[in-house]
């Protein structure tokens, strides 16, 4: 009988580690990997959501587009480590910027112009 709970606490504590290491992979597929501010998808799946939800009256809701000019030449003339670089400055800088309970989303567009 001793063997069963021991094999059952066991059982529990593993069950408590993979929950705890399934919401580290979820942050992780939610976040870009350079900046650390929330990639497209998990944008799409807030907004959905925010949209969805009833706030009752209309609430006012800001989006904002950013280019970082040139960032392919900076690639192509600096190196893409470079480019990473500037990325993640831009991260920190909008990251910086923003209240805690602001939503940060990020979705990287090179043009090949």
């Amino acid at each position: 009988m001793q063997r069963v709970v021991e094999l059952n606490d066991a059982n529990e504590q593993l069950v408590t580690e993979l929950q705890a290491q399934s919401l580290v992979l979820e942050q992780l597929a939610r976040k870009d990997s350079l900046t650390s501010l929330s990639n497209r998808q998990h944008f799409d799946e807030h907004l959905t959501r925010e949209l969805e939800r009833d706030h009752g009256p209309p609430q006012p809701f800001a989006s904002a587009l950013i280019d970082v000019d040139n960032l392919k030449a900076i690639n192509d003339r600096f190196s893409h480590a470079m480019g990473d670089d500037v990325l993640r400055t831009v991260g920190h800088i909008i990251r910086r910027s923003c209240r805690n309970n602001d939503f940060l989303p990020v979705t990287v567009v090179t043009n090949s112009h």
